[in-house]
């Protein structure tokens, strides 16, 4: 591994999404999806401290099939891929900004019929499978080129969306991508792993396929 060594390890419970902040720690998602065995969900963000202490636990109603974390100037974003929502929360686990895919021209449930979300039920409890999800969004940064708009994959739509922060309004910028997650800045625009392909994709600042 060359200059690279194993430091510690941890054993958490079905992890998702993480990013390291240097002066912070390492956060990420952990917890049981939905029910199983009769076992509520309970899934939450973690941050684990430079001394490899947990000293920051994020809990929320609105947590449901959490598939992707990212560090902000004021929180965390993070989708939360069973209710179709990208959230962010500040580190006092507060939703301070939200998007749903179901009040934005994605109502229709990829098994057939229509969703809506209760904003008021506790969704850590319930199970939404895939045939339930309208968007089953899996990955949400800010816009490294433009810190007023979110990008989103839409993983059954194959399609990647730019949304306004302020009026939730969204573009679609990417199409015809098949399984695609973890979409990331790059040096030249962006980078996404088009999964079902077996691709990994770049695309400049516009973009543009590279």
């Amino acid at each position: 591994m060359g200059e690279f060594r194993k430091l510690d390890e941890i054993y958490p419970t079905k992890p998702f999404g993480m990013e390291y902040v240097p002066g912070e720690g390492l956060y990420f998602l952990t917890g049981m999806p939905c029910f199983i065995d009769g076992r509520p969900g309970d899934e939450h963000i973690i941050r684990i401290n430079d001394q490899g202490k947990i000293d920051l636990k994020i809990k929320h109603p609105l947590f449901s099939q959490l598939r992707s974390l990212r560090r902000t100037k004021n929180g965390l974003l993070i989708t939360s891929s069973g209710i179709d929502a990208i959230l962010k929360v500040n580190l006092q686990g507060e939703v301070i900004w939200s998007w749903f895919a179901t009040e934005q021209g994605y109502s229709t449930r990829y098994g057939g019929g229509e969703r809506t979300i209760d904003h008021d039920l506790d969704h850590r409890n319930l199970c939404y499978p895939g045939r339930l999800q309208t968007t089953h969004l899996n990955s949400a940064i800010v816009d490294p080129y433009d810190e007023n708009k979110i990008l989103t994959i839409l993983f059954y739509q194959g399609k990647v969306a730019r949304i306004d922060r302020e009026t939730l309004q969204l573009e679609l910028v990417i199409e015809s991508l098949n399984g695609a997650h973890h979409i990331r800045p790059h040096s030249k625009g962006y980078i996404l792993a088009n999964s079902r392909k077996g691709e990994a994709h770049v695309y400049d600042r516009n973009f543009k396929l590279l």
